[in-house]
């Protein structure tokens, strides 16, 4: 992770490439071998302080029968210190209940996970150093396992409740953050790969088997 300080005359709006300089980039294996960097770039861009922050759930992709993988986080670091996530899913396509892990690269925080009624799952949140999205991405993910007869093509919606007493996250000093929603659902493929590079999400990615 990197951090830097920007400079006062950035404007809101204002978008920066970021990439590595392969001149000058280099990694090598144990045996000090070199090892072939393929790279994308990022992109930097400038928010107003006063806007809202976007958090988003992305079901992606999975063949039926797999498990599915929905990566709930966002793009921007932000300190929390709680909250609460409410999902809805269509339990139609799910073979089991899901299962919601937090990554810990992403800082200190305890989870409790109900299951209010099918096809809705609860998940409340409490980071007590307060430290909790400080290095922002896929700071959770919910796993289940998918139905082998859910049709190719099929995409299977995820919706983020937000009223009364459902989503908010709240910053160190219980002030609550105002919210820029954003849900995209499962989309099931015949094969839809291996590898998942979440560079522009600000995360390292990971590899997900599928049978």
């Amino acid at each position: 992770v990197m951090y830097v300080t920007l400079s006062p005359d950035v404007v809101p709006g204002d978008e920066y490439t970021i990439s590595l300089d392969l001149g000058l980039s280099f990694l090598d294996d144990p045996e000090n071998d070199p090892v072939l960097i393929e790279t994308r770039s990022g992109t930097l861009a400038i928010r107003a302080a006063a806007a809202p922050i976007t958090f988003s759930v992305d079901g992606g992709k999975v063949q039926p029968g797999s498990g599915a993988v929905i990566e709930i986080g966002t793009v921007e670091p932000f300190d929390l210190q709680e909250g609460r996530l409410v999902l809805t899913y269509d339990p139609a396509i799910a073979s089991e209940l899901p299962e919601v892990v937090a990554d810990p690269r992403h800082g200190d925080v305890s989870l409790t996970v109900t299951y209010p009624q099918a096809g809705k799952v609860q998940i409340d949140f409490d980071s007590a150093l307060e430290t909790f999205n400080r290095v922002p991405g896929d700071l959770l993910t919910m796993h289940f396992g998918t139905r082998p007869t859910v049709a190719l093509g099929t995409i299977s919606p995820i919706t983020i409740l937000t009223g009364p007493n459902e989503s908010s996250l709240i910053a160190p000093g219980s002030i609550p953050l105002q919210v820029t929603w954003e849900a995209a659902g499962i989309d099931f493929e015949l094969d839809p790969g291996i590898f998942n590079d979440g560079f522009d999400g600000g995360d390292s990615g990971f590899w997900s088997y599928i049978p």
